[in-house]
């Protein structure tokens, strides 16, 4: 059966990359989330996806940029009221909350790899090292589009399962995925996936979870198409649309 994966949580229904939307994708029945993580200035690593607090919280926090200050100085911002105001007010997560809850519920976990990937912070290992103290690493896999980023967390773990995103589609990407050490491929859904020979990729063993795919037609067609895995705001809704094929 085709996985679905609840995209920064289920945030079409819930405040984006909170613990409230990941609890909600707990509860929607995806049998993974996907997420973001990006480092404070002190070296926290939070689940953040922009740079900025601009998108998500109101106009005082609007320039904040999250990895040129401190944990400290942002983590009591309201990051769910402008959008969610329905929704007790949400907060930055840490990476360590975030895997406490695979830890607890045993959800499957894909960290997309954020930053600024022109500077070495660091940030790859340092993930891979939380997610090794948290004793999690069955349960998580890596994404990113800065593709060289995944070929580090493979140094720092052999055994990590890492896949590229991506948006156009890349050529020869049974040869480009393996000899990355990739167990599967993230494209982006519009990306001329249906005219692709997606059984040749599948027939090399690589799983093909497309993003972001918010309506059930779409939805349909990509696992008609061999798609394994679908990335979407809506689990819950999507799963049902896809559950009798």
């Amino acid at each position: 059966m085709v996985k679905i994966i609840a995209h920064r949580g289920s945030s079409g229904t819930a405040p984006e990359n909170t613990m409230f939307a990941f609890k909600k994708a707990v509860a929607d029945g995806a049998d993974a989330i996907e997420t973001d993580v990006r480092k404070t200035k002190d070296g926290v690593l939070i689940i953040m996806h922009d740079a900025t607090l601009k998108r998500l919280a109101f106009e005082e926090y609007a320039d904040w940029d999250v990895t040129e200050l401190t944990y400290d100085q942002i983590k009591n911002v309201d990051i769910s009221s402008k959008h969610f105001p329905d929704v007790p007010v949400q907060n930055i997560v840490k990476l360590s909350e975030l895997l406490e809850l695979v830890k607890e519920t045993g959800i499957g976990l894909n960290i997309e790899i954020k930053g600024n990937h022109t500077v070495d912070d660091g940030l790859e290992y340092d993930i891979v090292e939380m997610v090794a103290q948290y004793g999690v690493e069955d349960k998580v896999f890596y994404s990113c589009f800065d593709h060289p980023i995944l070929e580090n967390v493979l140094k720092a773990n052999p055994n990590a399962k890492v896949a590229p995103l991506y948006v156009h589609a890349i050529s020869n990407t049974v040869d480009y995925a393996k000899a990355m050490g990739a167990f599967a491929v993230h494209p982006e859904f519009k990306c001329n996936l249906l005219r692709v020979d997606l059984k040749q990729v599948r027939d090399a063993g690589l799983e093909i979870n497309a993003w972001t795919v918010n309506d059930a037609d779409s939805a349909a067609a990509l696992v008609k198409a061999g798609v394994t895995g679908l990335i979407t705001n809506f689990p819950r809704q999507i799963r049902d649309a896809v559950k009798d094929l």
